[in-house]
Formats: structure tokens, C-alpha cells, sequence
């Protein structure tokens, strides 16, 4: 039996060179500043209240339990990415699907959470405010009963973005 060693320098310093820039990037997902839902407040402020609750609204933590509950799965997309990188694929191509991934688990952990049920006081405040732009019935998919769930703004804003480490500051 015999076998032959190649060394290729060129296909070595390639791939030194798509783990180096996968080094110096990072994924970050949640609901960054620059969506308004309303005149009062940011999406990223509503994201802020639910995640780690007020003197009135009670912790609702999508965000954590997204990450908590997939922390594993992460950790071996990790490891995949490294093996994609080995074979040739650049360092976005690997942090897209991994920032996508996020962003779902953070989607389905908002949109499918046991949350405090809202209050009573809530709920009649949601539908007054919902009749008040329009005389017709609730639109379809308004659930003023379930948490975290009304206009599905807050679900829309959750995104992610791949930079420099150290440069997204959330804006």
C-alpha cells in the first residue's frame, strides 16, 4: 500500500485566510434600535421591558430562552462552520445560516413561549386601541389574550447582523 502527500501552500494559505476573517467576525441577533413601533417607544425598548421585565410588565425572556434552549445546536453549527470553512466556503457563508438559525429560535421562542398570560387591564387596552383604528373587527392575527403577540411588530423586528467584532453597537 502506498499513498501520496501533496503539499499544496496556495490551498493552505487560502484556507488560513477564511479562518482568519471568520475570527475576527460575530453574529449578533435580536431587536436592534433602529425600528420604531411607536411614537413612545423603540422596538428594541419593548424587547428590553419583556426580556427582563418592569415594576408592571412581568420577564418574558424570548431572547434568553431562545439561546438557552439551543445552546447546543449552536455550539455544533460552530463546529460545522469550521469544517465548511476547511472546505473551501467563505466565512459568510457559514455566519448566514447561523445568524438565520438564531433568528428563528428567537421568532418561534417569542411567537410559541408559556408567557405570564397579559392582565385583564391589558387586553381590554389592546382591543380599545386596535377598535380605535378601525371600525371593523380585529384583523386577523390580533391576539391581544397572548403575550408578546399583538400587531406582530416586535416578531418582525427580531434580525441579526454579521460584523467586525467589537463594531455593531446595535444601531
Amino acid at each position: 500500500m502506498s499513498f501520496k502527500v501533496k503539499d499544496d501552500r496556495k490551498a493552505w494559505d487560502e484556507m488560513v485566510k477564511r479562518v482568519t476573517q471568520l475570527s475576527k467576525l460575530e453574529v449578533t441577533t435580536g431587536v436592534f434600535t433602529g425600528s420604531f413601533a411607536s411614537d413612545q417607544a423603540t422596538n428594541a425598548e419593548i424587547a428590553f421591558f419583556n426580556e427582563f421585565g418592569t415594576r408592571h410588565i412581568p420577564s418574558r425572556p424570548f431572547m434568553r430562552t431562545a439561546f438557552d434552549n439551543n445552546v447546543e445546536r449552536y455550539a455544533r453549527q460552530a463546529v460545522g462552520a469550521l469544517r465548511k470553512i476547511y472546505d473551501g466556503k467563505h466565512a459568510f457563508q457559514v455566519l448566514f445560516p447561523m445568524g438565520n438559525r438564531a433568528r428563528s429560535d428567537m421568532v418561534k421562542s417569542l411567537t410559541e413561549g408559556s408567557w405570564t398570560p397579559n392582565k385583564r387591564a391589558t387586553v381590554e387596552a389592546k382591543l380599545r386601541k386596535s377598535n380605535a383604528r378601525t371600525s371593523r373587527r380585529p384583523r386577523k392575527g390580533f391576539a391581544p389574550v397572548r403575550p408578546l403577540i399583538d400587531t406582530g411588530t416586535l416578531r418582525r423586528s427580531i434580525e441579526f447582523v454579521i460584523a467586525r467584532k467589537g463594531t455593531f453597537d446595535g444601531d
